[in-house]
């Protein structure tokens, strides 16, 4: 039997009936089609969640743009253009609204510009590189991370 002999019986019984015949054909339709869109793409964002190498490269490109972010910090703390901040330097700039909601934003708050300056010069010299402040911001943004909390407790 095809719709429209289904359809022309309805029609003989009342006009009304062939009408809510044609709209309940067309609400089912839209609404297999729709399932089956979603199905479709849900799985397809699955597929591209998994796939290693797209992870991969958003890390990557997620790095670089961090790594780009603190080096304009950098540029802008550093008033000499000499490539070093100094503590001198950093405590300066320490109270500016947009240096310390960068810190904040890293999860790097400190009280003071000494205890994070501290934290930011690895090797102790009272100078920090472009590369040494990078790398320490990579570091220590963000919460403890298990592997930060298996370093800490191998060195005691």
């Amino acid at each position: 039997m095809d719709w429209g002999t289904a359809a022309d019986s309805l029609t003989a019984i009342d006009p009304i009936w062939a009408q809510l015949f044609n709209f309940y054909i067309a609400f089912i339709s839209f609404a297999v089609l729709n399932v089956m869109t979603g199905v479709f793409c849900n799985s397809a964002i699955k597929a591209a969640e998994r796939d290693h190498e797209m992870v991969i490269h958003s890390l990557l490109q997620s790095r670089k743009e961090f790594k780009d972010l603190v080096s304009n910090l950098f540029q802008k703390i550093d008033d000499l253009g000499l490539g070093m901040i100094t503590i001198s330097e950093f405590e300066r700039h320490f109270n500016d609204d947009s240096v310390r909601a960068f810190f904040e934003s890293l999860e790097m708050g400190a009280v003071d510009a000494w205890t994070l300056f501290a934290s930011l010069d690895a090797d102790g010299d009272n100078v920090i590189s472009l590369n040494d402040f990078t790398e320490r911001c990579i570091q220590l943004h963000g919460p403890a991370r298990s592997v930060d909390l298996y370093a800490l407790t191998q060195q005691n």
